[in-house]
């Protein structure tokens, strides 16, 4: 009941003065509500719940790519026209399909069923669906290549220049239990995925690295920068499978072989129950206490707010009270 009791003062957070820095609390009380509805709440209630694994990067890094080849079939568009993702698609096991097809997580968003179409062609939905609307809806498909008690999301780009694809690849990140997170060899530095890679370090998500698109012989000179760099940002343990530059089959996919060590991984995640646990643990408190590191911030600014209006008031009070002391002060003499 505490956590709804939060849930019920963020979304009722009190910030309407137009004070300086309300407009970022504000967006921080919403996100805040959207962590507890798509995450906290639902894996409170079920530690056991498949793991969800969001794919993320940035524009052109090639997510959609690596999320096919680990599927073995094209259920993501591939192009050269950004953004790409334009629908989120979450990919499970038909045996864990009910886990999916409520709004346990991420309620926000409409569920339409979707399928595999013809080898080379993405996924579709069972019906045509705006483009404007599916922004706001969840793909949902099965296949078998997903290992048994995990899903994976295929994020739109985190750098997308469409703000609402920004948005909801954040919202999908925020509600994952782990990252598989693509970048390529020459934009691995970029400022924006390491925002958030650090974000991550501080909610204890448990992150794999796809170093993607790296030119032969390159390996060696790109790969200890970029652990480097991960070290230094809490993020030492966070296993980094890279792939070499490569032409794509005639379908436009990888081969298997290219996507072997992100494959493992997963697999090897899903297939131990105790692993899958600790994982469900670490990143539930991790989320938990980003949340409260959160709250106190909004906290601070709904104490302002009460602040100025206190102020407000006393100002109020005095200029009465001074105006009355004048009429007072006026009519002693009789002269009024």
């Amino acid at each position: 009941m505490s956590l709804e009791r939060l849930r019920a003062s963020l979304a009722d957070a009190g910030l309407t003065l137009p004070l300086e820095g309300v407009t970022e609390q504000r967006e921080a009380a919403a996100a805040a509500v959207r962590q507890i509805d798509d995450y906290i709440r639902p894996r409170l209630a079920d530690l056991d719940a498949p793991l969800l694994a969001v794919v993320g990067g940035s524009t052109g890094s090639g997510k959609s790519t690596i999320v096919n080849a680990l599927l073995g079939v094209a259920t993501t568009r591939v192009g050269v026209i950004r953004p790409t993702t334009r629908q989120p698609i979450l990919v499970h096991s038909p045996v864990d399909a009910g886990w999916f097809a409520s709004d346990r997580i991420l309620p926000g968003l409409a569920r339409v069923r979707g399928r595999v179409s013809a080898p080379g062609t993405a996924a579709s939905a069972a019906g045509d669906t705006p483009e404007a609307a599916r922004i706001s809806e969840l793909m949902l498909l099965e296949h078998e290549a997903v290992p048994r008690s995990l899903a994976i999301i295929d994020a739109p780009d985190i750098d997308s220049v469409a703000d609402e694809n920004r948005a909801l690849a954040a919202q999908l990140l925020a509600a994952a239990d782990l990252w598989l997170f693509v970048t390529t060899a020459n934009r691995y530095a970029d400022a924006v995925p390491w925002r958030l890679l650090e974000g991550a370090a501080a909610r204890s998500i448990t992150v794999g690295v796809v170093l993607n698109r790296v030119p032969p012989g390159a390996a060696d000179e790109v790969l200890p920068d970029l652990q480097s760099m991960l070290a230094e940002r809490g993020l030492a343990d966070a296993p980094v499978f890279t792939i070499e530059e490569q032409r794509l089959d005639e379908l436009g996919m990888l081969p298997a072989t290219a996507v072997a060590g992100p494959r493992d991984w997963l697999e090897g995640i899903a297939g131990d129950r105790a692993s899958r646990a600790r994982i469900a643990a670490r990143t539930l408190g991790g989320a938990i206490t980003d949340l409260d590191r959160r709250v106190a911030h909004i906290a601070d600014a709904r104490q302002q707010q009460l602040d100025w209006l206190d102020g407000a008031e006393a100002a109020v009070d005095a200029h009465y009270q001074a105006a009355i002391d004048a009429v007072d002060a006026a009519t002693q003499d009789g002269a009024l």
